[in-house]
């Protein structure tokens, strides 16, 4: 235990500041979520028709 107090600890490398992502990777994953959510509305609608 005072062998661990006595050690120095080590360094922590500076935090990088937060760089937001471009503007085409947020609308680009903003529409395929929305294609991706119309996608599953259609399979389930085209599930439910076949068993109604």
């Amino acid at each position: 235990m005072e062998q661990d107090r006595l050690q120095p600890k080590e360094q922590e490398e500076p935090k990088k500041p937060y760089v937001p992502r471009p503007w085409w990777q947020v609308w680009g994953a903003r529409l395929l979520l929305v294609l991706f959510i119309v996608g599953l509305l259609i399979y389930y609608f085209a599930i439910a028709r076949r068993y109604a």
